[in-house]
C-alpha cells in the first residue's frame, strides 16, 4: 500500500513524514488521532518534501488543537512549505520551519534531549522508507 504520510508517536513527540502530495483523509484521521492524546504537551516535528494538508484538513486539525500551543518544527527544502509555516508563524510563535541542513535546529527548536533526538533520527529513517516517493 504506498501512502504519502506516516505518522508516529513517541511518548510527547509526534513525528510526521510526509512526500510531496496530500496526505489521504485516513492518513490525517491517523494523525490527529495520535495528536489528540495530551495535546498540550506534543512537540510535533514533520519533514514533508513538500506535502501537506489540504484546507479541510487543516480545519481539522484546527478544532483538534483547540488553541492549544503546540512546539512544531516543519522541515523541508519546499518554498511553499517554508512559506506557509512562516505566515502561520503571525499566528502561532511556536512554530518554525528549518531546511534539511537545519535538521539539528529543528531538534532544538523542540527541546529534545540527545536521547530522544537520536530515536526521532531513527524513526525518520523508518518512516521514509515506507512513504512513496514521487
Amino acid at each position: 500500500m504506498s501512502r504519502n504520510m506516516v505518522t508516529r508517536r513517541l511518548g510527547n513527540l509526534l513525528i510526521l513524514r510526509q512526500n510531496t502530495q496530500p496526505p489521504s483523509d485516513e492518513e490525517w484521521d491517523e494523525c490527529l488521532n495520535l495528536l489528540s492524546t495530551d495535546v498540550e504537551e506534543v512537540q510535533v516535528l514533520v519533514i514533508t518534501d513538500g506535502g501537506g494538508p489540504s484546507p479541510e484538513q487543516r480545519r481539522r486539525l484546527d478544532q483538534t488543537l483547540n488553541g492549544s500551543p503546540v512546539r512544531v518544527a516543519v522541515v523541508s527544502e519546499s518554498v511553499r512549505i517554508r512559506f506557509i509555516v512562516s505566515s502561520v508563524a503571525f499566528l502561532t510563535r511556536r512554530i518554525k520551519s528549518f531546511s534539511e541542513t537545519e535538521y539539528t535546529e529543528a531538534l532544538a527548536h523542540l527541546e529534545l534531549d540527545l536521547d530522544q533526538r537520536r530515536l526521532a533520527q531513527r524513526h525518520v529513517r523508518e518512516m521514509t522508507a515506507l512513504i512513496e516517493r514521487t
